[in-house]
């Protein structure tokens, strides 16, 4: 009961957009909806057809923003300092060296700004362009892991083993997983 219906319903929204926005690129990329056995309406939460549309509507924006050379999972780093601080204003330098490091990007960063990922990508163009900003690919997060403890008193390091998630309202549905990925 930590998260209502409709939240969970706009997160799937917004990951299924981000996802659908990231195959936009794909030429000759096609969609069919395949509408067979109507599922419960608890069930479904969104509409496939709206994703679709949200997400074609994104890429049209960021396109139209002349922004379909630049991915928003790429993250700003700067590349030349110097020049960069002789064009940007004493307030304004600090808080790029602060945001452009090479760790966020560009969706991230929008989401710490509060702004959408194109209003970011727009606002760096000209650095971009410039030469004086690069946009970089950074490694995904690394995949959990459960720092257990030893099995046998007589080990002292640890035991990194993946870590699996099960969310399910019924215990049983849980155990069985567990069992099932286990050997125990």
């Amino acid at each position: 009961q930590k998260i209502t219906r409709p939240q969970v319903a706009k997160m799937i929204t917004s990951l299924t957009c981000e996802l659908l926005f990231d195959l936009a690129p794909i030429n000759d990329l096609t969609n069919q909806i395949k509408h067979g056995e109507p599922l419960s309406k608890q069930l479904v939460l969104i509409d496939p057809e709206e994703v679709f549309e949200q997400a074609k509507q994104l890429w049209q924006v960021w396109t139209q923003a002349k922004l379909n050379n630049y991915s928003p999972n790429l993250a700003p780093v700067i590349r030349q300092p110097e020049q960069l601080r002789n064009i940007t204003s004493a307030q304004v330098y600090p808080t790029l060296t602060t945001l452009l490091n090479g760790r966020n990007t560009l969706r991230d960063l929008g989401v710490r700004m509060k702004r959408d990922a194109v209003q970011v990508a727009r606002s760096l163009l000209p650095y971009l362009e410039l030469g004086l900003v690069e946009l970089i690919t950074i490694p995904d997060l690394p995949i959990p892991v459960n720092q257990s403890v030893p099995r046998t008193p007589t080990k002292s390091t640890t035991r990194r083993e993946p870590l699996i998630a099960c969310v399910d309202d019924s215990i049983l549905v849980c155990q069985t997983m567990k069992r099932l990925l286990t050997k125990t």
